[in-house]
């Protein structure tokens, strides 16, 4: 039983992996400060002609006397900047909240909101120990909603398990806590440990600056300061996710690529435009071509939709979408890959590395290829007893086949690998859409002719002959361009394993007239389980065996 519980974890992990990693944003922050003037006045009850300056040394005077300390208390900072790093899905994204002149409450409203929209990893460098207190008092100070930040499973079990504000729970990872053991005495600054790990560490000003800066009204000099330290502070974390084995060196150095692209202090730099002439003309003709492309490929898409509802009627339609529906799951678990490699090949088409070009080429095919074969397996394992289990399910099992032809035309899309980046990166762009555009005729065509005949088999049939075709087409055309092609021999093996566990799974029969629920758990864990151990025994995927030796390092 052990056995069969590893099997179908390391199945699923493989299946969200990649996916699950994606979902979950990072969200690094930072917080710069200045005394907290209006407070201090009310606090200490001070004459209202007293000056700003002679304030902040009131109060300095009356902590020195108190601890000897120059540092103010929590709840006499005023916020004056909040900086993120944003990584989400394929983009990364590194900016100040709110505008120079926005009062307070609206940045802190901003920043608790974005944990409410997005539910992300908090990243900070000493954000326990500063931030978040500062945030927490400020925000009850004006009255500020931080109701997923505050959490604590009141409103959403599962962050009783796991919230944001327990010392020891993931959804913050206080880098500084961490790596010192939370132990104070072996507290680092961020600068320090920055630079020791090769990145640039503070730039512009230090933070001890930041109340001079703000009295000579350069506000944006202390958000550019702020950008800086959360830029750094999210270097870091990939080190640091890098040691913990969360990041493999191809995926960390992809990471760091990203953030080398990624504009720090947002301040437009137009000195290339002076340089480059038609740039103008050159974009507007590149995001033109790329913006009709995605129009045509999204009626690519809906094709056999319009077709169906036209020609069948909108019970068939609804039937349909079903089965589009969990032929969609195929390509989940794969999404992540091309978030990966696609930066990196980018990189390599820019420096012509040729050999690095096809390396990606070839191993995204045959890790989405995987993964797809994958997931289809295990879907169509399982097709039955999912319209066993679902409502009204005899009405929509009619949809059964379809589900089948749409998942193989979804292995079509998944086995060209990045081939639509490629050429989406390459001099010859615009023959994207010349492709798509041909895949609406090719949809319509077949769709026309299958539809009436086959029904929604005809339907899934036609539109994976229509994903097979312009994939083909893009491949040829990689072909031509790079001399590439994403096929290798393991992904004929790939093929010959996954037709054998499939033609299993077609003769093995109920025979023993056991509960349907437990012979398909059975029949998943075995099945599923001999295609691991070839994966595995055989090594058709150095990735994937990377993968799986996680997963059984963990149990």
């Amino acid at each position: 039983m052990s056995l069969l519980l590893v099997i179908a974890a390391i199945v699923i992990y493989l299946l969200i992996y990649l996916r699950a990693n994606a979902l979950i944003p990072i969200l690094v922050f930072d917080i710069e400060t200045i005394p907290d003037i209006q407070g201090i006045r009310s606090l200490y009850t001070l004459d209202k002609n007293l000056s700003d300056d002679d304030v902040v040394n009131v109060a300095l005077y009356k902590r020195r006397q108190k601890n000897g300390s120059d540092f103010l208390q929590h709840h006499l900072q005023k916020i004056v900047a909040i900086s993120c790093v944003l990584r989400e899905k394929d983009q990364l994204k590194v900016w100040t909240l709110g505008e120079v002149d926005d009062p307070e409450e609206e940045v802190i409203q901003r920043f608790f909101d974005g944990i409410d929209k997005y539910t992300p990893t908090l990243v900070s460098w000493n954000g326990s120990g500063f931030d978040l207190p500062v945030l927490n008092y400020r925000a009850l100070m004006h009255g500020i909603n931080a109701s997923k930040y505050l959490d604590m499973g009141e409103i959403d079990k599962d962050f009783k398990w796991n919230n944001y504000l327990s010392r020891y729970h993931t959804r913050h990872t206080d880098l500084m806590e961490f790596l010192a053991m939370f132990q104070g005495k072996n507290n680092a600054p961020l600068d320090d440990i920055a630079k020791l790990c090769g990145f640039p560490g503070k730039l512009g000003m230090d933070g001890g600056k930041v109340w001079d800066t703000y009295r000579q009204g350069d506000i944006q000099s202390i958000r550019d300061y702020c950008e800086t330290d959360v830029a750094n502070t999210y270097l870091v974390y990939l080190k640091f996710q890098l040691i913990r084995g969360h990041l493999n060196q191809n995926e960390y150095e992809a990471e760091i690529h990203l953030v080398k692209n990624t504009n720090i202090s947002f301040r437009p730099d137009l000195h290339f435009v002076r340089q480059t002439e038609n740039l103008t003309s050159e974009f507007s003709k590149y995001t033109g071509y790329l913006f009709l492309t995605y129009l045509a490929n999204l009626f690519v898409q809906r094709i056999d939709f319009v077709m169906i509802s036209s020609m069948k009627g909108f019970s068939d339609t609804g039937i349909y979408r079903i089965a589009v529906n969990m032929a969609v799951l195929i390509e989940i678990p794969t999404r992540s890959i091309l978030q990966i490699s696609n930066p990196k090949l980018a990189e390599a088409i820019h420096h012509k590395d040729d050999n690095e070009i096809a390396r990606l080429y070839q191993k995204t095919s045959l890790n989405q290829f995987i993964l797809g074969c994958l997931a289809l397996l295990l879907i169509w394992i399982n097709i039955d007893m999912f319209f066993q289990l679902m409502p009204n399910g005899e009405k929509y099992a009619v949809g059964k086949y379809a589900v089948l032809f749409l998942g193989i035309g979804k292995l079509l899309i998944l086995i060209q690998g990045n081939s639509s980046a490629m050429l989406t990166f390459s001099k010859k762009y615009y023959l994207s859409l010349i492709v798509n555009l041909g895949a609406v005729f090719f949809g319509i065509v077949f769709n026309n002719f299958a539809i009436p005949r086959w029904g929604l088999e005809g339907a899934a049939i036609a539109t994976a002959c229509t994903w097979g075709i312009s994939g083909l087409i893009i491949a040829l055309i990689i072909w031509r361009i790079y001399k590439m092609n994403p096929l290798t021999w393991n992904i004929l093996w790939v093929v010959v394993l996954f037709a054998a566990l499939f033609g299993i799974n077609a003769i093995w029969q109920n025979t023993m007239n056991i509960h349907f629920i437990v012979f398909g758990g059975i029949k998943t864990l075995t099945i599923m389980g001999l295609a691991m151990f070839a994966i595995y025994k055989f090594n058709l995927s150095d990735d994937v065996k990377s993968m799986m030796n996680k997963v059984i390092k963990r149990k």
